[in-house]
Order: structure tokens, then sequence, then C-alpha cells
């Protein structure tokens, strides 16, 4: 169930205009303020989806994509002489198992 915000922004608001104790409005920006600081200092760590989704570019080509990724192919021959190297005479699968170990 999807709650609009602004609706649940004028209950609050209605809310708080309903409160005539000057020490629970106190207490209420007390607690609005702390969960602003929580909420900044969580940004910092966890950055908006949008700033952290680029926008999709038209007209890129893959050669264009290829540069910007500065990738270097995999030289096949190193790698099996790596490979080689390590020794490994266990089937996958019981390598596999280890690992859920």
């Amino acid at each position: 169930m999807t709650i609009d915000i602004r609706d649940k922004k004028f209950s609050l608001i209605e809310l708080i205009m309903s409160v005539e104790d000057s020490s629970v409005l106190d207490a209420i920006e007390r607690e609005i303020n702390r969960i602003n600081e929580k909420n900044l200092d969580q940004r910092s760590v966890f950055p908006d989806l949008e700033e952290a989704v680029q926008p999709i570019r038209s007209n890129v080509t893959l050669e264009d994509i290829d540069q910007e990724q500065d990738y270097i192919p995999f030289d096949y021959q190193e790698f099996r002489t790596l490979a080689d190297e390590v020794g490994l005479e266990e089937p996958i699968e019981e390598l596999l198992e280890a690992l859920g170990d």
C-alpha cells in the first residue's frame, strides 16, 4: 500500500497544529532535528539513487564504451600458464563444495 507523502505531511502538520503545549512542540522539534541529522549522516554513506545512477547517453558506439572502460583483454595463454602453476587436481564440483563449508 503506497501512502501519498503529501497527504502524510499535511496530516503531520494538522497534528502539530493541534498541540497547545510549548514543551511538547519543543520535543517534536528536537526529534525532527535529530532525525534529519541522522538522515544526513546516512546520505553521506548511501548516496541517493539519482546521484548514483548515470543517465543513458544516446548515439554511443561500442567503440566509445570500450575506450571509456579502458578494458585490456585477458591473455588466455597467460591465464593457462597461471592456472597450470596452481596445480589443482580436484574436480570443480569438489572445489565449489569446499567453498560452501
